[in-house]
């Protein structure tokens, strides 16, 4: 199974993002993963992250 994600935390205070990204933590379990973000907390429970950097 392939979980996509396109800016989940996006427009969430601190603490929901918190609790987000522990959800989407384990969810990605077990999962090939794809999620688009800027948020720091999130891609740092990922495996591997490609900055696009000014490309995007």
């Amino acid at each position: 199974p392939v979980l996509l994600l396109d800016e989940p935390t996006a427009h969430l205070d601190a603490a929901a993002e918190a609790r987000l990204v522990a959800a989407i933590a384990r969810a990605c379990t077990g999962r090939t993963t794809i999620i688009a973000t800027h948020s720091a907390r999130l891609a740092a429970i990922a495996d591997r992250v490609i900055d696009l950097g000014d490309r995007a």
